[in-house]
């Protein structure tokens, strides 16, 4: 089943309703399919008041963005499940990225 093509589709049936949502899911299903450990976070709302796309969001990086504390932690989280090591200090777009193939983002 390819989670990422099923998901395109109903996002592309919810624009053509035209109803408004924040798009979120899996980033990388070949990743995320090669995982032992499967690891899920599900957060409570979305602090935004426009639809935007989640995982375009995460992967842009854009610094000073709001909610980054969030998202930088979730990313030590899930490298603590995932693969232990260290607690990281300065979580930058290039470990975030490298992280959040593993997931699905999800609000």
């Amino acid at each position: 089943m390819n989670i990422v093509k099923n998901k395109k589709e109903i996002l592309m049936q919810n624009d053509e309703m035209q109803i408004e949502m924040v798009k979120d899911g899996i980033v990388d299903q070949e990743t995320w399919e090669k995982q032992n450990k499967k690891v899920l976070f599900v957060l409570k709302e979305v602090d935004a008041n426009e639809p935007f796309d989640l995982i375009e969001f995460l992967l842009d990086g854009t610094p000073g963005a709001k909610g980054w504390r969030t998202w930088n932690n979730i990313a030590r989280w899930t490298q603590a499940l995932l693969e232990g090591g260290e607690y990281v200090e300065k979580v930058d777009v290039e470990y975030r990225k490298n992280i959040y193939i593993k997931l699905p983002l999800l609000i």
